[in-house]
């Protein structure tokens, strides 16, 4: 029964208890896909997500609801969170930093959207920080060219040009 289903997994999220919110509405999803009760189940399922840390998941719904219905007002909120989300997955600088360029690119995106949003100083915070991130990332790479040094061919050439792109 979809609506007993619906009805719990907002009962739960409601109580706090994310788990079984998320299991029940994310069952129900395709079912609702296109009706008016989609918006709440497919945000309250990506809330859900992100209470229980699941983020890639949670960007996935969040960001597909924004290409999906762009002109519904809870397209701000969603944005917001898809960028939040892809924050959280960033990871330390020594790693890839694919979730940080999406995390840029997603809150930069809601910036310029909705610039009278109350979450700007905080989507701008976050922005600084990934961009500082990825320019340590840069740094360390450079560094490493130098301190090879002339090992296996000259490496200062390499330093000098990563230097340059990071800068």
């Amino acid at each position: 029964d979809s609506e007993l289903w619906f009805s719990k997994g907002m009962e739960y999220y409601a109580k706090g208890d994310y788990d079984k919110s998320a299991n029940l509405l994310g069952g129900i999803l395709a079912r609702y896909a296109g009706t008016s009760k989609y918006d709440t189940i497919v945000i309250t399922y990506a809330s859900s997500l992100v209470k229980l840390r699941d983020y890639y998941t949670a960007a996935h719904y969040y960001t597909d609801y924004v290409k999906t219905y762009p002109s519904s007002p809870k397209c701000e909120e969603c944005q917001y969170m898809a960028g939040y989300c892809y924050y959280k997955m960033s990871p330390k600088v020594d790693l890839d930093q694919q979730d940080s360029e999406s995390a840029i690119e997603e809150l930069s995106l809601f910036v310029n959207l909705y610039p009278e949003n109350p979450k700007v100083p905080d989507a701008e915070r976050m922005i600084q920080e990934m961009e500082d991130k990825l320019a340590l990332k840069s740094f360390n790479s450079a560094k490493l060219y130098f301190d090879l040094g002339n090992y296996m061919g000259n490496n200062y050439e390499s330093c000098v040009i990563t230097a340059k792109n990071a800068i």
